[in-house]
């Protein structure tokens, strides 16, 4: 087993906070918040927010095992994405402040959510890992 030195922790954790990885769910819900003309999201803080829970993700994929691949990428996408979702969901009430979704369907960001982080860390993170890759 190789052991990883702090400076692929700190790369993995920067890659994952990158713009790669956090413009997508921002392009997303400022899009939904223009289109509803909401003003109820915290946008300082979710600057502040969604890089961190962006690069640990991707530090905790390499701490798992320092092989990356796409399918552990996606799968670490995907849980994150079912985290997200259900926070946003049954705590925060986002997908009927932020997408103006009421009733039954509410509950389909439980279904998007993971397909689409599943899909972010699949591809623009994972491709970014292998680019800065030693």
């Amino acid at each position: 087993m190789n052991k990883i030195s702090y400076k692929e922790y700190i790369k993995a954790f920067i890659i994952g906070s990158s713009i790669c990885g956090t413009i997508f769910p921002l392009v997303l819900i400022a899009s939904a918040n223009a289109r509803n003309g909401n003003h109820e999201i915290r946008w300082p803080t979710i600057s502040i927010f969604f890089p961190i829970v962006l690069g640990l993700p991707n530090l905790i994929a390499l701490f798992v095992g320092a092989q990356r691949t796409m399918l552990k990428m996606l799968c670490v996408g995907a849980i994150l994405g079912l985290m997200l979702s259900s926070y946003g969901l049954f705590v925060l009430n986002y997908p009927e402040i932020v997408y103006g979704l009421k009733g039954a369907q509410r509950y389909r960001v439980l279904l998007l959510a993971p397909i689409f982080y599943g899909l972010v860390f699949s591809i623009p993170v994972h491709l970014a890992n292998t680019v800065f890759k030693e």
